[in-house]
């Protein structure tokens, strides 16, 4: 008996020490054949003994699978085009993001860490921002466009997608930024040419105004001379 519970106490004592659960059986093999004895209080502990390695076996996969999915993640979103970010909702301090957020503005991973979306803003005073948080906020989520300050002081165009969340007892703001300073230099060339052809067409119809009355004018000179003419011959 005491040799069976010598058995049970090293196989717990091995199982609780140890990060992963042994592949092979071959120190459980005395705790699996004292399972199989029914009706006893030796088996009924044996068999608890095998539930806990398979309780640990089950969480030792589920960790691999977890460790697994989180290192996908992790990839996925370093690698993704678009800048990433959280952002802690009490200082809106930049609290995880990807590199492709950071080196849209210029800035190494250090520098960004220790900023906030305060420092970040092209246009947007302080008190503008604050107005634009609590209405994500009270939306729940809100996409728009806005523009960006880079290190060197450029100033980009980013179209963004906000979404608010709340992860470990923490409230953050999950934001998606895409830069679109290209589409939107595009678009500001494009206004440009239309305002400057329909000015050249208001410039063109108002000559054309203006050489019509000017072709009238003349016109009435003429017919006002042939009338004169007709008289004097008449006469």
């Amino acid at each position: 008996l005491a040799s069976r519970l010598d058995a049970l106490n090293m196989s717990l004592q091995g199982l609780a020490n140890q990060d992963q659960v042994p592949q092979a059986l071959d120190s459980l093999g005395a705790v699996s054949s004292m399972a199989e004895q029914t009706g006893t209080l030796m088996g009924d502990m044996a068999r608890a003994v095998l539930r806990f390695r398979d309780a640990l076996q089950e969480r030792s996969e589920a960790q691999e699978a977890l460790r697994e999915r989180e290192e996908l993640y992790a990839t996925t979103v370093n690698q993704a085009p678009s800048g990433i970010v959280m952002i802690d909702l009490a200082t809106l301090a930049f609290v995880n993001f990807n590199d492709a957020a950071c080196n849209s503005l210029g800035y190494t991973r250090e520098e960004f860490a220790a900023m906030t979306l305060y420092d970040v803003q092209g246009q947007m005073r302080r008190d503008e921002v604050d107005e634009r948080i609590r209405e994500i906020v009270a939306l729940g989520g809100l996409e728009y466009e806005s523009q960006r300050i880079t290190k060197q002081g450029e100033t980009l165009d980013f179209w963004i997608s906000m979404r608010c969340l709340h992860l470990q007892g923490r409230d953050c703001l999950t934001g998606i930024w895409v830069d679109v300073t290209e589409r939107k230099q595009h678009e500001r060339e494009l206004i440009r040419y239309r305002d400057e052809l329909e000015q050249r067409v208001s410039e063109r119809t108002q000559a054309l105004q203006l050489a019509n009355r000017e072709l009238n004018q003349a016109k009435d000179i003429a017919d006002q001379a042939n009338r004169a003419k007709s008289a004097f011959l008449a006469n």
